[in-house]
Order: structure tokens, then C-alpha cells, then sequence
């Protein structure tokens, strides 16, 4: 029968969610664990793709089990006890056999979490911005908007990426941001995301919001698909996926 597994996950000591030679990945430990427990290899396959170090607080994966639902309990139970304490398993729902975490997921949701004042505390999920008093927060507003207008992804996707297409459909971008607990947040929902595109997004608003770059400059790269020495990708420990949606 086919589940879909929903979990969460710190990727501080993990090179992301794909599995890869030589290198530890969530999807490579969850496959390790299944393998434990029902002694035979399973695939699992995730709604997408997180880079090394980025975090999921709600994640998607499906997987085929030949287990009914009386024993769905029991087996989040034991397979729990023998992950490590970094990855965590909720729930299992039964899916009819077509059903497929990433291809039928129509929309994804990212956090990114900033701290601006030092707190060893918050190292690990929130990433340190040391000049947040040199921020304009009115311009990381006007920032979120021109993401939310943008179409055409070119300037926010990592090099040798394989996307065919740099189409995104945005739903949601905002910062909240809460001067007295020096904390802030940026949100943003979107149909797909292309390889890298979250962090560099965060980035470059944090470079105009400092004043190393202009919204114009920004619409101009944006137009052209191009990219300046200040639009640099943000810490990937700040960042976390956060929901994912599929038809009803």
C-alpha cells in the first residue's frame, strides 16, 4: 500500500535531502531504517529536494509499505526509536498507488528565520545578521513585492542547476519582522522553486535593505536574469521548509 510519510527534520549534519554517494542524507537515513526494520531495501521518495543544511519543519515523502493500517502505529514507533533524534516521523496516510509526494504537490512553503542580536541559542535554526541596525525594513518590504510580481527565476537559481524552465508562480512573499525580540522572518510560497532560489532571494533583499544594491538595480538583474557580486546566497541554516499543499 502506498503511504504518505509526513516528518520533520534538523539538516544541520546532513548534505541535504537526496540521497548521494558518499555523503549522509535524510533521505539516505530514513532508507537505512526501513531497510533495519523490514529487512529488504525501500525507496522512499520526497516532495522535493532541501540543500545541505536546511532544515524541514513539515515534509512530505512517499513510500510503498506492505503493512495495514492496524500496524501504522507500531511501526512509526519503531522506526522512531531507530532513526537518530535529527529526523522524526508523525504520520503515515494511506494514498491510492498514482499518488506521488512531489509531482502532486502544488504548492511549497520556505521560512527563513534572522537574528539580530547574537544569540548562541539561536545559531542553529536562525541565521546572525550582525548589521540589522543598518537595515531598512520598508525596503525589505518593497523587496517582497517585487518577488511576488517576478515570473522569470534566472537570477535566484544556482549555477549547473538542471531545471529546464525558470518559471515560478509566487503565492506568498512577506517579511514579519518583531524589532523588540531583534527577530525576523521571511515567507514565501510558491508553485516550485528552483535550486538554491530561496537563500539567494533572501540574500539579495538583505542587500538592498542595507543599501548595497537598489530596487532598480534588482528589477534590472531580475529582467535580464543576471546576478551582481552583493545578490549572494544567505546562511542555509536559517531556512526551513515549511508546508507543503495537495489537492483536496
Amino acid at each position: 500500500m502506498r503511504y504518505f510519510l509526513e516528518l520533520s527534520y534538523d539538516g544541520t549534519d546532513y548534505s541535504g535531502w537526496q540521497k548521494q554517494p558518499n555523503a549522509e542524507t535524510v533521505q539516505g537515513a530514513i532508507e537505512k531504517a526501513l531497510q533495519i526494520y523490514f529487512k529488504k531495501e525501500i525507496t522512499i521518495y520526497g516532495c522535493g529536494r532541501t540543500d545541505s543544511g536546511v532544515h524541514a519543519t513539515y515534509y512530505i515523502a512517499h513510500v510503498d509499505l506492505d503493512i495495514g493500517l492496524d500496524e501504522v502505529s507500531h511501526v512509526l514507533y519503531k522506526l522512531n526509536h531507530i532513526l537518530g533524534p535529527a529526523i522524526a516521523f508523525h504520520k503515515l496516510t494511506p494514498m491510492s498507488a498514482s499518488s506521488h509526494a512531489r509531482f502532486d504537490a502544488q504548492r511549497r512553503s520556505y521560512i527563513y528565520d534572522i537574528h539580530t542580536f547574537k544569540n548562541p541559542f539561536k545559531s542553529k535554526y536562525s541565521t546572525f545578521v550582525n548589521y540589522g541596525h543598518k537595515l531598512d525594513y520598508d525596503l525589505l518590504d518593497a523587496t517582497a513585492a517585487v518577488i511576488k510580481a517576478t515570473k522569470q527565476f534566472g537570477s535566484f537559481c544556482k549555477l549547473h542547476g538542471s531545471e529546464t524552465t525558470m518559471d515560478c508562480t509566487i503565492y506568498e512573499s512577506k517579511w514579519l519582522i518583531d524589532k523588540e525580540a531583534y527577530h525576523m522572518s521571511y515567507y514565501i510560497t510558491a508553485n516550485r522553486f528552483l535550486r538554491g532560489m530561496v537563500r539567494l532571494i533572501v540574500g539579495s533583499s538583505l542587500a538592498v535593505s542595507c543599501g548595497k544594491m537598489t530596487i532598480d538595480e534588482l528589477k534590472t538583474h531580475i529582467s535580464n536574469g543576471t546576478r551582481n557580486p552583493y545578490m549572494q546566497s544567505a546562511p542555509p541554516q536559517g531556512l526551513a521548509l515549511s508546508n507543503v499543499i495537495y489537492p483536496t
